[in-house]
Order: C-alpha cells, then structure tokens, then sequence
C-alpha cells in the first residue's frame, strides 16, 4: 500500500476538488461465514447520492456517478481501498467478490455457505467477466436483470472457484485481471 500511495493521493485530492464529500466511500457487504463488513472504494458518486439511494447497484449512465467518478469505475481504480479490508483479514485479494445484504439473504442456502465459507476477495472470475457489468444494466429494470440473469451466472462462477480453489488458480485470476485492467487505464482519460 506505501508503494501506491502517490496513487491514492492525488486520487483522493481529485475527488476532493471535484465534488464536495468523503473521499471514501463504505458499504455494507456480506463476508466470511456471512459477517457483514464495511467494504471502502474511492467515492465515484455525488456525496448526497450516496447518502439517499437505497440501490444497491448501479446501471448504465447511472446520474448519481461524478464524471471523474466514471473513470474510477471503468479502470477499477475505485477499488483499490479495499487493499486495507484485505490487510485487515476482510478480503483476500482473490475470492468472491462480496454481494450486498439485499442479495445475500435471497440465496439459497447452500450457495450461501459454499460462497461464504471463504474470504471474499477484490477479483474474481466473475468480476473479470462481468468488469463491464454496469454496461449490462439499462433502464428502469436493471434491478431485476441484475437478479435473474447476472447474480445467477455470477453465483455459480463463485461455487466453481471455491470447489477449484487453489494458489495457482489465483494467480491465474490475478494476470488475468491485470490483463482486463490495464487497457483500461490507458484507453481513458480522467
């Protein structure tokens, strides 16, 4: 984390100068054998959007996303707070990504003890495929596309990654993950 905080830094002074309120930001998610954690990202939304939305997602154009909160979000830069829930034994670097409660309690049971019988973890096989996600969320039924068709798909990627867990497989995740990201940060601009 020392070797990146020139990289939070102006991060953080950025945020500060564009938009009044924290620079971070913390939800609530849902982690090891279902405690739930404040989970920190560099804020991306207007301040009184966070504070008054009860949307646990976010969609395509969603108008709550600052403009430089938009770039965070597509290179991922918003997540990199989350080294300190790693550090803290919350996450792991490699894991399923955390969900919010709001989908949490809906799981079926079983799914929720695979899922949650490990760390969450910053990536994951189904954040790599779905590091788009947003994009995939449209209109005023995002909230129900999200739950019948990406939450499904991204369930049973995490059940494959707890059953095939292994120390290469998540150095695996991780080059690929470094693969999605760094196009990213060089085909956007701030």
């Amino acid at each position: 984390m020392v070797l990146l905080s020139p990289l939070f830094l102006f991060i953080a002074l950025r945020i500060k100068s564009d938009t009044p309120g924290p620079v971070i930001f913390d939800g609530d998610r849902v982690g090891y054998k279902g405690k739930v954690f404040k989970i920190h990202k560099f804020r991306s939304m207007y301040h009184e959007s966070e504070n008054g939305s009860n949307a646990p997602i976010t969609q395509n154009h969603d108008e709550r996303i600052t403009p430089f909160g938009k770039f965070l979000r597509d290179t991922k830069l918003n997540e990199l707070p989350q080294l300190w829930n790693v550090f803290v034994g919350e996450m792991s670097l490699v894991g399923p990504r955390p969900e919010h409660p709001h989908f949490v309690k809906d799981w079926p049971e079983d799914v929720r003890q695979k899922i949650l019988s490990m760390r969450p973890g910053i990536t994951s096989p189904a954040s790599i495929i779905y590091c788009n996600e947003e994009e995939l969320l449209n209109g005023d039924g995002y909230l129900e596309d999200y739950v019948e068709t990406i939450l499904p798909n991204k369930l049973e990627l995490d059940q494959k990654y707890v059953e095939n867990h292994s120390i290469y497989n998540d150095l695996v995740i991780l080059v690929k993950t470094v693969a999605v990201l760094v196009p990213k940060l060089f085909k956007r601009k701030a």
